[in-house]
C-alpha cells in the first residue's frame, strides 16, 4: 500500500504545508486526541477551509522529489506534437495525469513515467513557469 500524504495551499497566508503536520498534532495512534472527542468531523476539518488540499501521487521524479497533485514537471519523454515538456500534475478520471500547458486538452498518464520527470515547480509558488 502507498503511503497517503497531502499537502494544502492556504489561500489566506499564501503558503503551502503539509495536512501531516497538522493532522498529527491533532491524532494519537489512529484516534483523535482526547480534548477533541466532542469534537464531530466536520469541525475538526473546518481548519483546512481556505487552503487547496493536492494529494502525493506515490510517486517520485528523477531527482528523488514527491511528485504531489497541483506540480509543474518537466517531462523528458518522448511526446508527440500535441504534447509540450512542461506540465501540470492533476488527478482526472481515477488517476494522476500530466495535463499539457500549451494543449489544454492534451493529458498523458503520469504512472511509470516518473524516471524521466522532474518537479520544477507549483501552480501556486511557480505560476511564472507556466
Amino acid at each position: 500500500m502507498r503511503e497517503l500524504n497531502f499537502r494544502a495551499w492556504d489561500v489566506d497566508v499564501q503558503e503551502m504545508v503539509t495536512l501531516k503536520q497538522h493532522v498529527e498534532q491533532e491524532i494519537e495512534n489512529g484516534y483523535m486526541k482526547r480534548e477533541h472527542h466532542n469534537e464531530n468531523v466536520a469541525t475538526f476539518f473546518e481548519r483546512f477551509f481556505g487552503c487547496e488540499i493536492m494529494q502525493f501521487t506515490g510517486l517520485k521524479g528523477k531527482n528523488g522529489v514527491a511528485i504531489c497533485e497541483g506540480d509543474i514537471v518537466e517531462s523528458t519523454l518522448p511526446r508527440n506534437k500535441f504534447f509540450d515538456d512542461i506540465a501540470k500534475v492533476v488527478f482526472r478520471k481515477g488517476s494522476f495525469m500530466m495535463k499539457s500547458v500549451e494543449f489544454e486538452d492534451e493529458t498523458s498518464c503520469l504512472i511509470d513515467s516518473e524516471q524521466f520527470i522532474e518537479v520544477i515547480g507549483n501552480i501556486y509558488e511557480n505560476e511564472g513557469i507556466l
